[in-house]
């Protein structure tokens, strides 16, 4: 137990917290121990994951999302409207830790001015999840570009499109437009 340990031995106890926390402070997980040079009182924050390896990249995720969050709640507290925009989006759905906080934050945003612009070129992933078609469903606006003939299908059938509406989804858009 190692609360009574704390009390009998405290030395012993700080050792082993240090030993438990090492790698998180000088080991291979301590990328997030040390200043960052990113000025999170900006007007608009970059924070890109890209590089994180993937023991890492879920604590990434939940800590930027967490900061949207906070940012969110001052941002509504002083009457303004936070952006949120996601690249690749689909990334979110690799781990369960991230896509269940993800959902929830999306839905809960809506009530705290939060605008979040979810990017992906791969939906077959989105549409495939639960979480991902709530998202979809918890959005006020869907811009759709080129979908291949079963992603259209699923489009279709989610969001109970006329035949009409479905032709809207088509061809017209080129790479890099």
């Amino acid at each position: 137990d190692f609360y009574n340990l704390l009390l009998e031995q405290p030395e012993a106890a700080a050792k082993g917290i240090a030993l438990r926390y090492e790698r998180h402070v000088k080991g291979s997980f301590s990328f997030f121990n040390r200043r960052s040079n990113v000025d999170l009182d900006a007007p608009m924050v970059n924070i890109d994951l890209h590089d994180l390896n993937s023991d890492m990249k879920v604590f990434g995720m939940l800590t930027a999302l967490e900061q949207v969050r906070n940012r969110m709640y001052q941002n509504f507290a002083e009457g303004k409207t936070t952006w949120l925009f996601i690249d690749e989006v689909q990334s979110l759905f690799g781990h369960p830790a991230t896509i269940s906080y993800f959902s929830r934050f999306w839905a809960e945003g809506r009530k705290f001015n939060l605008i979040c612009t979810g990017i992906t070129q791969n939906c077959t992933y989105l549409l495939s999840h639960k979480d991902g078609r709530n998202l979809i469903l918890n959005s006020d606006f869907l811009m759709l570009h080129r979908q291949s003939f079963a992603d259209k299908a699923k489009w279709s059938e989610l969001l109970n499109l006329s035949e009409q509406e479905e032709g809207y989804i088509d061809e017209s858009v080129n790479p890099g437009d």
